[in-house]
């Protein structure tokens, strides 16, 4: 459990993805992982994902490390009692659901507020590419939870749409404020180390031809939304996406919000069927 893995050693995706999002050091919800140990795969794995959600929130927020572990240990005492299906989806309705609704509005204005500055880099890399993942997933019409590992590896860059290091006449076009922009969380997108390279410091206009070849439909998507059919989950996702004629203070800022709002679908808490 400690490894991401489950009791048989294989990995468990929600687990392992605590993992990346905590950098590996978050420990506090084994005391939770312990009590559930003894609930079947199917049970189990759904409550991993319901734990992933709530830590997620928990440090996105800044929720005091002690208020959480009080929460836990006293939690662990009624998941040893967890025995079925309506066992599990009560604990999450009393006890889970209330926690996540009273962070909603601090949630949002921390979620707005990110940057490569306020956040670490392994906590930003997890965010993206767990939207970068859900997109993928509705344009291919599948729900299968995966690895986050095909998007948190070497060859994956973080790239920087208003570049990190600009060309002179692209910073003195944009402002003063221009080193506050590039590091928004609203400003980045996943790009193959190849296009990064090529894609460098230039104008957004200059790379938009990269970001429509690449093979994340979040970062493609900045450039082209490619209609399906009628009701396919690639509509669906479409509604929350939007392409970008320039990439300005205005852009930035509501892409931003664009990912607060992916968030809200990819972190909320479920009751199993």
């Amino acid at each position: 459990m400690l490894k991401g893995q489950n009791k048989d050693d294989t990995i468990n995706v929600y687990l392992d993805n605590i993992n990346k999002l905590s950098g590996g050091s978050f420990r506090q919800h084994l005391i939770l992982l312990l009590a559930a140990r003894n609930l079947d795969r199917e049970l189990f794995d759904h409550f991993a994902k319901q734990l992933e959600v709530l830590v997620y929130y928990y440090l996105v927020t800044g929720e005091p490390t002690r208020e959480f572990e009080r929460k836990f240990s006293k939690w662990a005492k009624l998941v040893k009692n967890i025995k079925n299906k309506v066992d599990l989806n009560r604990f999450i309705q009393e006890e889970l659901q209330g926690e996540i609704a009273t962070r909603k509005i601090n949630y949002e204005n921390a979620f707005l507020g990110i940057t490569t500055k306020s956040m670490q880099d392994y906590r930003v890399r997890y965010i993206l590419a767990k939207i970068t993942a859900y997109v993928d997933n509705c344009y291919i019409g599948s729900n299968e939870d995966k690895s986050l590992a095909y998007y948190i590896r070497t060859g994956i860059e973080l790239e920087h749409i208003l570049p990190k290091n600009p060309e002179l006449d692209l910073r003195e076009s944009f402002g003063e404020d221009y080193d506050n922009y590039k590091i928004k969380l609203g400003n980045l997108t996943f790009l193959e180390k190849p296009r990064n390279i090529v894609a460098g410091r230039d104008f957004f206009e200059k790379k938009k031809e990269l970001y429509e070849k690449s093979k994340f439909s979040l970062t493609k998507s900045l450039v082209d939304l490619t209609p399906v059919g009628k009701n396919t989950s690639i509509n669906r996702v479409n509604k929350y996406l939007k392409t970008f004629e320039k990439w300005d203070r205005d852009s930035i800022i509501e892409r931003q919000r664009i990912l607060l709002e992916l968030s809200s679908i990819i972190w909320e808490l479920r009751i199993i069927d």
